[in-house]
């Protein structure tokens, strides 16, 4: 992945044709490893934030600087497609930035905020950002020359479903409500990707689970070779989203997120059980990381002991 888009040289209408450029590979690549389909619209920042927090502890120092060239790129296309305006070149320290959104005077730095969240390493990145960028929007003065820039939406522009009872402090990670449409989304596309890859055509039952224990392997072989999780972690977080699913049809249940322990959960709805909760994104990569043969049946059936029949 080696990107670079130069600070200062280049014209608006070459750099709009480099960050578009690398915002295409960003597509493709966010593709290729996940199954995933961005389409450049303000709710794909919730698949990108679901993607980007699986990255930012687990991607190798070497590859962060192309990623926030790739996913940078995304993001300031998403917002001009929205919004309108245009590239414009920035300095060394924050990259290229994106002026006139709404057609009004307003200037964002979205290389500089896909930095700061492998700095900070917090949750929920880009869904909130989006919501930040609507709100000065909002408060702003016209461009006084709009020559040059796309031109604003004609509808008002729309904050997207985030949790922002917890201003001002650190985010407590995606609602309910959505993981409730993201986590089944991704999941059909993993689905389509094996598909696609392999030829294996999972169907949500208790006996496709068993195809997650040669992948598992699969994947643990790789990552033995490899000496690292790497982009391995999205594969994984993906399986795990597969092997919830499965579990919430089976025994029915609800995702949630979990903040002490930063990761997402699954409620079971069947179980009488004080702790009702499982943890399939956990199990996935435990079972990725410590590969044993059957161990997605016996952890099935460790789930079937905690449900009511």
């Amino acid at each position: 992945m080696a990107y670079n888009i130069p600070a200062a040289e280049p014209t608006p209408e070459e750099l709009a044709r480099e960050c578009s450029g690398a915002a295409d590979n960003a597509v493709e690549w966010i593709r290729s490893m996940s199954g995933i389909d961005l389409d450049f619209s303000p709710p794909s920042l919730m698949a990108v934030d679901r993607i980007l927090n699986e990255l930012v502890n687990t991607l190798p120092d070497e590859d962060k600087e192309a990623t926030v060239v790739l996913l940078g790129s995304y993001l300031g296309e998403v917002l001009l497609r929205a919004a309108g305006g245009r590239w414009e070149t920035g300095d060394v320290f924050t990259g290229p930035g994106v002026r006139g959104l709404g057609g009004k005077e307003i200037t964002i730095n979205p290389f500089a905020r896909i930095r700061q969240a492998f700095a900070d390493k917090e949750e929920h990145h880009l869904a909130q950002y989006w919501n930040m960028v609507v709100g000065r929007i909002e408060d702003s003065e016209e461009l006084r020359e709009q020559h040059g820039f796309r031109p604003p939406p004609s509808t008002p522009l729309k904050k997207l479903p985030v949790d922002t009872s917890g201003s001002g402090k650190k985010s407590e990670g995606p609602t309910d409500d959505e993981l409730a449409r993201i986590i089944p989304e991704e999941t059909k596309k993993f689905i389509e990707l094996l598909k696609a890859d392999l030829g294996v055509e999972l169907d949500y039952s208790i006996n496709s689970l068993k195809f997650l224990d040669h992948y598992f392997r699969s994947l643990n072989a790789k990552m033995a070779k490899e000496g690292k999780m790497g982009e391995k972690r999205v594969f994984v977080y993906l399986a795990g989203n597969y092997l919830g699913e499965v579990l919430r049809r089976e025994f029915g249940g609800r995702w949630v997120f979990i903040p002490e322990h930063q990761t997402t959960g699954l409620v079971l709805e069947m179980s009488d059980d004080e702790n009702r909760t499982v943890y399939p994104h956990k199990a996935a990569a435990k079972m990725a990381m410590e590969y044993k043969a059957g161990a997605v049946v016996a952890y099935v059936d460790s789930i079937k002991r905690r449900v009511t029949t």
